[in-house]
C-alpha cells in the first residue's frame, strides 16, 4: 500500500509539474511582449514548484497524522490543474479568437473578469465534487 501512494504522489507531482510548465509557456507566448528572453527561465521555474507542490503537501498531511494525505494531495493537484487549464483556454480565446478585442477596449475588463470567474469556477468544480463524494462515503 505504501508503494501505491508514493506512486499516486509521484505521479500527481509528474502532472502538476508538466501542466504548469506547458500552461505558463504558452500563457507567455500569448502575450505580446518585446522581450521574450525569460519566458523558458520562468516556465521552468514555476514548473519545478507544481513538480515539488504535492510532495510539500503530503509530507505535511502524513507529519500532521492524515492517512488519506495523498487523496488530498490529488484533490488539490486536480483543482490546480483544473484552473491552470480553464485559465490557459480562457486566455487563448481571448487573445487569438476575438484578437483580444482591440476594436472594443470597453469590453477588455469584462472579458477579463469573465476569464478570472470561469478560472475560479474551474479551480473550485473538482473540490466540490470531491468533497461531496467524501461526504457520500
Amino acid at each position: 500500500m505504501l508503494l501505491v501512494k508514493k506512486l499516486a504522489t509521484f505521479a500527481s507531482m509528474l502532472t502538476l509539474g508538466v501542466l504548469l510548465f506547458t500552461s505558463t509557456l504558452l500563457f507567455w507566448e500569448g502575450k505580446p511582449h518585446p522581450d521574450k528572453s525569460h519566458w523558458g527561465l520562468l516556465s521552468l521555474a514555476v514548473g519545478i514548484l507544481g513538480f515539488l507542490a504535492p510532495a510539500v503537501v503530503v509530507g505535511y498531511l502524513h507529519k500532521r497524522g492524515y492517512t488519506n494525505a495523498p487523496q488530498v494531495a490529488g484533490a488539490l493537484a486536480l483543482m490546480v490543474v483544473s484552473g491552470v487549464i480553464t485559465f490557459a483556454v480562457g486566455q487563448w480565446f481571448f487573445w487569438s479568437v476575438l484578437g483580444g478585442m482591440r476594436g472594443v477596449p470597453s469590453w477588455q475588463p469584462v472579458a477579463a473578469g469573465g476569464i478570472y470567474l470561469l478560472t475560479g469556477i474551474g479551480f473550485l468544480v473538482p473540490g466540490i465534487i470531491t468533497w461531496l463524494l467524501h461526504r457520500k462515503r
